[in-house]
């Protein structure tokens, strides 16, 4: 079901402290691991019983060496406000995210936050349960069995991803080195996604992923914003801004010649609406 989300971006927050169980409550899966292979991104998909509602659980990822999107959906728990901490498996630290996104669709309300490639390791852990405490009125335990073959099929989407860019997924897999900006600041990336005064009184601001194919040459040679405001003018207003002003160090093989790869930019930019699956 595809339906309009209505996104907000919670930093930091100060909220009052609400009560919560003292131990998470461990869902039941109903369904199997779904592969979504989007034009522009792949996610695994996984629908809980939790009490007597449902809870949805995706990671989406959109380039090989990007971290992954992880959403939460639920149709029955209220969510608290609070900032979010996640475990998984035999983790002994809890981390909280204070940068997260607040999802609303209906009756169902979720969470999105963001993990680094790596948080789920090689699949070696006994316990694959992912503990999400303080955002739900109830903490909750996912169980992720069979996460190595949904990661794996993860990954074969990604290379199906990556021959879609005109780029072979074998040698980016194995280059030296990736695509990288010479120095920090991106000032051309500010300037890129700067709003007006009037765009963000219309939008609420959320993050954006860039997507850019870099020449041997370092130049950008094709620029394009991921997600639901991929058409609209700012997002062609900021990739016109990027392919004048952007520069690059491009990737380099295994023997260390420059060649054709990818760059994702990531930044925030003023959006009305983003629309997920559940």
């Amino acid at each position: 079901m595809k339906a309009n989300v209505i996104v907000s971006a919670f930093l930091a927050l100060s909220v009052s402290t609400p009560t919560f169980a003292k131990e998470p409550i461990e869902a039941t899966a109903v369904t199997q691991w779904e592969v979504d292979f989007a034009p522009e991104s792949c996610g695994i998909k996984r629908h809980f019983q939790l009490g007597e509602g449902i809870v949805s659980f995706e990671l989406r990822q959109f380039t090989p060496h990007d971290g992954f999107d992880l959403t939460v959906f639920t149709n029955t728990l209220k969510r608290t406000g609070a900032s979010p901490e996640i475990r998984f498996g035999e983790h002994d630290d809890t981390i909280r995210h204070d940068s997260f996104f607040k999802l609303l669709s209906g009756e169902w309300s979720g969470i999105k936050l963001m993990l680094p490639g790596n948080y789920f390791g090689d699949g070696a852990q006994k316990r694959r349960v992912l503990s999400i405490s303080k955002s739900f009125e109830q903490d909750m335990a996912l169980p992720l069995d069979s996460l190595d073959l949904a990661h794996k099929a993860l990954t074969d989407c990604m290379d199906d991803l990556v021959a879609s860019w005109g780029l072979d997924p074998a040698g980016q897999r194995t280059l030296s080195k990736p695509v990288a900006v010479p120095e920090l600041p991106w000032g051309w990336m500010s300037d890129a996604l700067r709003a007006t005064h009037s765009e963000r009184r219309k939008a609420r601001e959320d993050q954006v992923r860039i997507l850019l194919i870099v020449g041997s040459n370092g130049r950008a040679s094709s620029c394009k914003m991921l997600g639901a405001i991929s058409t609209s003018k700012s997002a062609i207003k900021a990739c016109d801004g990027i392919m004048r002003q952007a520069e690059f160090e491009p990737a380099l093989d295994a023997t260390g010649k420059p060649v054709r790869s990818f760059f994702l930019a990531t930044g925030a930019a003023y959006v009305t609406r983003s629309t997920v699956s559940f």
